[in-house]
């Protein structure tokens, strides 16, 4: 940080330093003032919970097509069993 200020609004101006991931996955040092950054920091944890409402919907859906598929199945194997039992008594 730079020198400390002297009104309680002149810290949103100040200037600081902090660490970044970039697009080519190297962590790359960023300047900007506290008011920038706090809103960067809102735009990623927004985006962040996004990401994690959608893995948790299709982690939901993938475990109801798996539950509903093992009956299916289970079904589909039972009824084959049974014709196939039928057609051997006869």
């Amino acid at each position: 940080m730079d020198a400390a200020p002297t009104r309680h609004g002149e810290y949103l101006e100040v200037k600081i330093t902090y660490y970044q991931w970039n697009a080519e996955n190297k962590k790359a040092q960023v300047q900007s003032t506290l008011v920038k950054a706090a809103e960067e920091l809102i735009t990623h944890v927004v985006a962040l919970k996004r990401h994690c409402y959608d893995a948790k919907v299709q982690l939901q859906q993938i475990k109801q097509l798996k539950s509903s598929l093992a009956e299916n199945g289970s079904s589909f194997a039972r009824r084959l069993l049974q014709k196939f039992s039928y057609k051997r008594a006869r």
